[in-house]
């Protein structure tokens, strides 16, 4: 039987030519790798090398350990992908998050990797996820907040800023972005699903119109036959078709943009690397 480790040794050997070389990039020493091609010809019984004084090469023989040597590589690194995958696709990966749109954005992009994936999703405030995470009812969490708590890790994930959409004839539409004072007194459609944005909204623009939408399907038609502006965010501006008539801008005010993060408990962080690292 042939370690694994002297395998990937021979291989590095093949591609640097060298052992100097293939001992940097495996970060051993010359002499240790020598004697690594000294114990696999030992353990297949034939020379591998033709050796001289100041140089070292391939032989007829070599040539082929490293042929199969590639082959018992690749196989090694099936074995572990595949025994992942059956692990993953058994088991329900519990993801909560802060809100809807963010996780449809996460699910989306997990199951263009793992599509077989199973996933049971909870939409809950951060306090709410931070609870059940800790309890062991959710792996892995999307927040509003980078949250420092014992136990816990968090990764940046991204951004998503309020945009509104109105008609290029619009007095607005000549200014390159927003602010929240622009929209003050207005008459502004939204989604009834947008979740924390519309107590931002509110909170921001105090005299405010906001006609609100439950049904996604009846909003993209006050779009296309309305006047009106409509909020939406840079996470789900395409989820409905805008008229060649409007356009989109930012609003800048600084509570205009969320920063979202995961969470997860420390000792899930190997498991739930391939996730998180989309």
């Amino acid at each position: 039987m042939i370690e694994y480790y002297l395998l990937e040794q021979l291989v590095a050997v093949a591609d640097n030519r060298t052992l100097s070389i293939a001992a940097q990039k495996l970060h051993i020493s010359q002499p240790a790798i020598s004697r690594s091609m000294q114990k696999i010809e030992d353990r297949i019984g034939v020379p591998l090398f033709n050796r001289s004084k100041s140089h070292i090469e391939l032989n007829e023989n070599g040539k082929v350990a490293v042929r199969y040597a590639r082959r018992a590589i690749a196989a090694n690194k099936e074995v572990i992908q595949q025994t992942q995958r059956f692990n993953r696709n058994a088991q329900i990966l519990r993801i909560g998050a802060c809100t809807a749109f963010i996780a449809t954005h996460f699910i989306t992009n997990l199951h263009k990797t793992f599509p077989e994936q199973k996933i049971r999703l909870t939409v809950a405030d951060d306090s709410k996820l931070l609870d059940q995470l800790a309890n062991n009812s959710l792996d892995l969490i999307i927040l509003h907040n980078n949250l420092t708590k014992s136990g816990l890790l968090n990764k940046y994930y991204r951004d998503e800023r309020l945009m509104l959409t109105l008609k290029k004839t619009s007095p607005l539409a000549n200014k390159n972005e927003l602010l929240f004072a622009d929209l003050n007194g207005r008459n502004i459609l939204g989604h009834q699903k947008a979740a924390f944005w519309l107590d931002i909204i509110k909170e921001n623009i105090p005299n405010l119109n906001l006609i609100t939408q439950e049904k996604i399907e009846t909003l993209e038609q006050l779009v296309f036959s309305s006047e009106l502006p409509v909020f939406n965010t840079s996470l789900v501006r395409y989820q409905y078709k805008v008229p060649p008539s409007k356009i989109t801008l930012p609003i800048m005010d600084d509570t205009a943009l969320v920063k979202y993060y995961f969470a997860f408990r420390e000792e899930e962080k190997l498991q739930l690397k391939q996730f998180y690292e989309l």
